[in-house]
């Protein structure tokens, strides 16, 4: 995702509900879903109420119905609520989701990912990659 400027989000009850900086640039998120991956990432396109989609949600629907990961009958959320983290940096418009990469395994990956990117030190030592 790209983040367009330096921007300051609260993460709902993150550190007390205070804003916590987000600084422009590139950012990698890295997410699981054990069922419903397809609905997981259309899911994270979508922005609350009346703020547009992300600009890449039809050709991820598009893309993820020609691999028969999503049949037509997608709906998307009447009302959607900010439950991750992510949710919370993704409803930003300075947030541009620019790309997915999705990956099928047979074991859980999350974890053993995000400990090799932070023993390499190729990504921040904060909870959210700001500061």
């Amino acid at each position: 995702m790209r983040v367009e400027a330096d921007i300051r989000v609260r993460f709902g009850r993150f550190q007390g509900g205070e804003p916590v900086r987000v600084p422009r640039g590139e950012m990698l998120y890295l997410g699981s879903a054990r069922r419903g991956l397809a609905g997981r990432v259309l899911r994270h396109a979508l922005r609350c109420e009346d703020k547009p989609p992300q600009a890449l949600f039809a050709s991820l629907l598009l893309e993820m119905q020609e691999a028969g990961l999503k049949n037509g009958r997608f709906r998307p959320p009447t009302a959607k609520k900010l439950h991750w983290h992510i949710d919370y940096l993704l409803e930003e418009t300075a947030v541009t989701l620019s790309h997915v990469l999705l990956l099928r395994t047979r074991s859980g990956w999350k974890r053993q990912g995000t400990g090799c990117w932070r023993r390499r030190k190729r990504c921040p030592g904060s909870r959210f990659g700001g500061e």
